[in-house]
């Protein structure tokens, strides 16, 4: 079982890495950056056709060169790696060698929060159940991506690359003079250092070079601190002045749309208005029809009608279009009705040719 594969002693390495999170916590955000400059690192990117050697220091990045296989032996090789080694041993680098990107399988998990305090432990036991992989059969790594404070989970980036494959490579660079202290997975921008190290902590003192510069580095944190002891608060104070300021000018901001969705609403409703009031005072042609056919009589027919607002024009034949005026006076919808031209007769229907108009009565629908 996987369970019986990790110790479960204590390791010193792990928690001076947590002491030193813990104190690095305490500083101002600026000085975090400058004490995350760290130990300079040799990468050795191993790649298809060759080797690149890049070398970091903080934010620092510097290509030392490039190594071609081109069926070389394993002398020839040494003596072209060879310069490129000595330029770094001279600024006391670690050597790290990062294999393919597609060397290693990745896989996001979600965690409790918890657990992060001992997380490589706790990600030991999911190896067998999310990949298809042995854990005693591959080296890994893991990155946390992400935090959900509400929920007290965190996710994490689980990194296995077999054993046989990073065994080989180790093997085959330690033929050209190359020890590894690191094994990492590029990335995808070669110019960022290494984050991780699929070498175990407690194995064959894969780390243990590294040990000499995190004890240093412990010891220059906790003189750092104690140099800060009176400026952290100040500085507290002067992160949670910034960030008020933002919350209050996104407050304004705020306000500030919420007033033009108020004034672009008040114009929406005024424009609405308006237009309801323009109906109701626009008569209805189903109206208007209805009492001209009821006032017209059955021997009178229309072929043109117009109405412009108030005003109505109606034009067509009946057989006494002079009493029209008369019956279109008593109607209570209409009034003063007038010819807009002279009655006259059709030769072939023998009826009277008229053309009136009248107002329609203010308030009719």
């Amino acid at each position: 079982m996987a369970a019986l594969t990790t110790p479960l002693s204590f390791r010193p390495q792990r928690f001076f890495r947590w002491w030193l999170d813990e104190l690095a916590g305490l500083l101002p955000e600026r000085w975090r950056q400058g004490l995350s400059q760290g130990t300079p690192i040799l990468a050795v990117d191993l790649a298809g056709d060759g080797l690149t050697f890049r070398y970091f220091h903080g934010a620092r990045c510097d290509e030392l060169g490039r190594v071609a296989f081109s069926e070389r032996t394993a002398d020839a090789m040494r003596d072209a790696v060879g310069p490129l080694l000595h330029k770094a041993r001279g600024r006391n680098a670690l050597t790290a060698l990062r294999l393919p990107i597609d060397a290693a399988l990745r896989k996001t998990l979600e965690m409790p929060a918890v657990a992060e305090s001992d997380l490589k432990d706790a990600l030991f036991f999911q190896i067998d159940r999310q990949t298809p992989f042995a854990a005693e059969e591959v080296y890994f790594d893991y990155r946390v991506v992400g935090r959900d404070v509400a929920a007290k989970r965190l996710s994490a980036e689980l990194m296995v690359v077999p054993r046989a494959r990073v065994d080989e490579a180790l093997a085959m660079v330690g033929r050209w003079g190359i020890s590894p202290s690191i094994v990492a997975i590029a990335g995808d921008d070669p110019r960022t250092p290494p984050s991780s190290n699929l070498l175990p902590e407690d194995g064959n003192g894969a780390r243990g070079r590294g040990w000499v510069f995190f004890n240093v580095a412990v010891t220059g944190l906790a003189l750092a601190l104690l140099a800060a002891a009176v400026y952290i608060p100040l500085e507290q104070k002067r992160a949670r002045v910034e960030d008020l300021t933002a919350k209050v000018a996104e407050a304004q901001r705020e306000a500030q749309e919420t007033s033009a969705l108020r004034e672009e609403i008040e114009q929406l409703v005024e424009h609405n208005r308006f237009l309801a009031d323009a109906k109701r005072q626009t008569p209805l042609i189903t109206v208007i029809l209805d009492e001209l056919t009821r006032v017209l009589p059955d021997d009178s027919w229309v072929y043109q009608l117009d109405i412009r607002g108030p005003e109505i024009r109606v034009a067509g034949y009946s057989s006494t279009a002079s009493n029209l005026i008369g019956l279109i006076d008593e109607s209570p919808s209409f009034r003063t009705p007038a010819f807009r031209s002279p009655v006259t007769k059709d030769p072939r229907s023998g009826l009277e040719r008229f053309n009136l108009s009248f107002q329609l009565e203010s308030g009719e629908e």
